[in-house]
């Protein structure tokens, strides 16, 4: 199931990914960026959650664009989107 295999990715790159990119950042300042969110998939949406989450998130810059949000956003965007403001509300 589509479940399934998020977790399975989530799991295999979580901890590892975030510290690839904390490893990446420690050398030079990292800059992710990414364009028109809006087509990105269910399990993209929760690998860049997963690689993005306190405690262990990498210190970097995310630059994201996306169309306007309207009725048609996807559930897994709406909740990227609301992971990414409470972190800016805590900070």
């Amino acid at each position: 199931s589509a479940t399934r295999r998020r977790r399975a990715l989530a799991n295999a790159s979580g901890t590892p990914g975030q510290k690839l990119l904390a490893a990446v950042a420690s050398v030079t300042p990292l800059i992710i960026f990414i364009d028109d969110l809006q087509w990105a998939d269910e399990d993209s949406l929760a690998l860049l959650r997963d690689l993005l989450r306190p405690p262990d998130a990498p210190p970097c810059l995310l630059v994201a664009t996306m169309r306007p949000i309207d009725d048609e956003v996807s559930a897994p965007l709406n909740d990227l989107l609301a992971c990414f403001r409470s972190l800016a509300l805590e900070n």
